[in-house]
This record gives structure tokens, sequence and C-alpha cells, in this order.
């Protein structure tokens, strides 16, 4: 990004209404932002409303603009002063957090955010992810939540599956990776729902970064 602040001027899809989840993003880098802008329009039900990259003028943004969900680069945040500052004078705010393959997660989790994620996970991810964040905003906050319940952890097979998916492989590609069949493959997904309480794939992929249970490359953790 070459300006301090991007803010998005078009009006929202038609149709959108105040139901609409509006998202803004504090980003480092035009290539980042590019994704998360292309994840969020491809959701019915949410809304770009723009970007910044200059930490120094992020609150104030931020309370001007009055977003239902940020998504912060956490190369901008990096001792998640910021993070916490935000979620503890934005209370309206959910906070979504993406990090470096060697990112520090626990420290954003710590500051009260609802979700943290690897920076290249899949837009389906993301999107399911801002979902998650807007709709438990107020309570505790689910990425903390799922760290620490260790009754929802996955088997090896179920995680080996889970990674497959996350890094956008079909049942049947999947099936053909690890040489089982495809409903052997749409058995073990409907295990894996059942054990997160996830809603659909994407969800569950959400839900499985958020506890730990998925490496931030998307890869099962060894």
């Amino acid at each position: 990004m070459t300006t301090a602040q991007m803010f998005d001027q078009r009006p929202l899809r038609p149709g959108a209404d105040q139901a609409c989840v509006h998202v803004f993003a504090l980003a480092a880098h035009a290539l980042t932002c590019f994704r998360l802008r292309r994840a969020v329009e491809a959701g019915e039900d949410l809304g770009w409303l723009g970007s910044t990259d200059s930490v120094q003028t992020a609150g104030t943004v931020i309370r001007t603009v009055r977003p239902d969900v940020l998504v912060l680069h956490n190369v901008l945040d990096p001792d998640a002063r910021l993070t916490e500052h935000l979620t503890a004078t934005c209370p309206w705010l959910a906070v979504v957090v993406l990090v470096e393959d060697r990112g520090p997660a626990d420290r954003y989790a710590n500051a009260g955010v609802q979700a943290v994620l690897p920076v290249n996970a899949p837009p389906a991810v993301v999107a399911a992810s801002v979902r998650l964040a807007h709709t438990t905003r107020g309570g505790q906050a689910p990425y903390a939540t799922a760290r620490a319940q260790e009754s929802d952890r996955l088997s090896g097979r179920q995680q080996q599956i889970l990674s497959l998916i996350a890094d956008g492989n079909s049942y049947a590609e999947v099936g053909r990776l690890l040489f089982i069949s495809t409903e052997t493959v749409r058995t073990h997904v409907k295990q894996i729902l059942r054990r997160l309480n996830a809603r659909d794939r994407a969800h569950a992929v959400s839900l499985a970064y958020q506890a730990g249970l998925l490496g931030r490359s998307g890869r099962a953790p060894t």
C-alpha cells in the first residue's frame, strides 16, 4: 500500500443491509490486503470497508469507520499492544489476527482476540473466522476457549484429512493421497464436524486453526 489509509467508498452489494458484517483491515502488504478483500467480498453476508497500513492512526480510523470485525496482520503489531488496546477500548469490535509462520499466536489470544489464523489461510477459512468472531464477540474469546478444550482434539487421521482439506483438496483428492475411498473421507469429515461442532468444512478448518489442531502452514502439528 502506498497510502496510509484506504477506504472503500463504493456502496455495498445490492441487497446488503445492516445485518451485513462489516470488515476493516490493518494490513502491512498490498497482497495481504488484496487477498483479504477478495475473501470478504466473496461472502454475501460480509462487507469490505477498507484498510490501513498506519499503526499510528489505526485507533482513530477504527473509531470513525466502526467495523464489526478488524483483521490485523501481526507484523504491524508484533508485541500485541495495539491489539490489547483496541479490544479494551472498542467493545463492539471483534478482532481476527493473521500471523506469519513463526508468529507468537498465544500473545494475541491473551490480548482478547476472537481468532488467530495463518496469514496464508484459505479465503473460505478467513471468511468463516470473520463470521465466527462477529457472532462470539462479547463472550470469551473462542481462540482461547478452543486452546483450552482438550476434548475437542482430533485423531491423527482426522487431523491429516482436515489439513488436506485446508490445502484446498476435494474429498476425491484426499482419498487418492491417503489411499482411502471417497466415502471413507466423507465419513471422517462428518466425525470431524461433530467433534468440533462445526457447520461445514470451512468452519471446521477455522476452528482447528484456532485450537492449535492445525499448524499455521495448514499442516497438522507433529
